[in-house]
């Protein structure tokens, strides 16, 4: 079977087992641990946390941890982790927002440029269904609508992913979004000879 297949697109990042096993010991028994991580400059950084969950999203790993260092909650992908160690040092316990929100915001805002906010016409449930949990956040709203916030680094892209939804949509903001949006149905328009 693997002789006559292919992928077209891969499954996610593959982990090192070792690191899912060092992650899952550290989070259980309360230790801290030292890694290298790739910031998205490309540097490399050592850094020292307490874990506490791994979330995944299905394509990446993510690590949910307090950041010694920096004194606040971070996440951290898996794959841009090196000579990941546990500790001895054992900490006490603090309390800690839900994992898999606080994941789901981090990865869904805090690493881009803009985070948009697109108030939607359509059932939470139904935008969901077309939006990977990975890629933005559906927070619902009232009458039938639903706030789509996606973070992006290319305001066009965020517009013309919005505009595929194929539901009625009103950029809440930033402000540039409705001037990416107004480009987009111009250029739209003169393609189709009706501008």
């Amino acid at each position: 079977m693997h002789g006559a297949t292919e992928t077209l697109v891969a499954p996610g990042v593959e982990i090192d087992a070792e690191v899912l096993v060092t992650l899952a010991r550290a989070c259980r028994d309360a230790v801290r641990v030292r890694f290298g991580y790739a910031a998205r400059d490309g540097e490399e950084r050592g850094r020292l946390v307490e874990p506490v969950r791994m979330v995944t999203t299905g394509r990446r790993w993510y690590l949910m941890a307090w950041d010694v260092d920096r004194d606040d909650w971070r996440t951290f992908r898996l794959d841009r982790m090196r000579e990941v160690a546990a500790t001895t040092w054992r900490f006490a316990a603090r309390e800690y927002p839900d994992p898999v929100d606080y994941v789901h915001r981090s990865v869904t805002g805090a690493p881009y440029r803009y985070l948009a906010r697109v108030r939607v016409h359509a059932p939470p449930e139904r935008v969901r269904e077309l939006v990977p949990p990975q890629v933005a956040r559906v927070e619902d709203d009232r009458d039938g609508w639903c706030v789509l916030v996606v973070g992006g680094d290319d305001l066009d892209w965020i517009a013309v992913h919005v505009a595929r939804l194929a539901f009625e949509a009103e950029v809440l903001g930033p402000p540039e979004l409705r001037e990416a949006a107004a480009r987009m149905a111009r250029r739209l328009a003169a393609m189709s000879g009706t501008g």
